[in-house]
């Protein structure tokens, strides 16, 4: 089996499931390396956040903001980090979630958590994973077909096809990817 080490790779492997031929780079002027270069990192990001993927959970403290709420909350946390794409979880220093039901214990607004709890924030967030050789095998695989099915209607793939990639995406890749991520971090959804 050919090892999916690039975004090329990746593309190609989408381009594969309409049944076009590779590219070379997507820095090129062919209408598939265009296409391809336009969708790749905003389809990567949507897959990422589509799923609590354990390859890209990350953790980290963050300190209290010096401003505080206008209202509704006594304190916010800093921004978060750079390669922030979703919310996980907020929990305390033992490692419990705070469960945010009907925003009891924070919300989250443009980059920060505003909540009563005093910090540090301990906080679980999906990062944006952007090495491919970082990505495990069921999100190579319902990313490639996230990326076909985008690009599907640019590339000018027949109806008949696009129906047979995202029937076969979502009987073989979306389910297990949902059910075995949950199993690996141990996500309560």
């Amino acid at each position: 089996m050919t090892q999916i080490t690039s975004a090329v790779d990746l593309c190609n492997l989408s381009l594969g499931h309409l049944k076009i031929a590779p590219i070379t780079s997507l820095s090129g002027s062919s209408t598939e390396e265009k296409i391809c270069n336009l969708y790749y990192d905003i389809t990567r990001q949507a897959v990422l956040e589509s799923n609590n993927w354990a390859f890209a959970m990350k953790r980290v403290a963050l300190a209290e903001d010096s401003g505080t709420p206008a209202f509704g909350w006594e304190y916010q946390s800093s921004t978060m980090p750079a390669d922030f794409l979703k919310l996980v979880g907020l929990y305390d220093e033992c490692g419990e979630i705070y469960i945010n039901t009907n925003n009891q214990y924070y919300e989250f607004e443009n980059g920060r958590i505003l909540t009563n709890i005093s910090s540090p924030y301990y906080v679980k967030y999906i990062a944006d994973i952007t090495d491919v050789a970082k990505f495990d095998r069921l999100f190579t695989m319902n990313f490639s077909y996230a990326l076909s099915t985008t690009m599907s209607e640019a590339l000018k793939v027949s109806s008949t096809l696009l129906q047979v990639i995202t029937d076969k995406w979502q009987s073989l890749w979306k389910v297990d990817a949902s059910a075995v991520n949950g199993q690996q971090v141990g996500i309560i959804e």
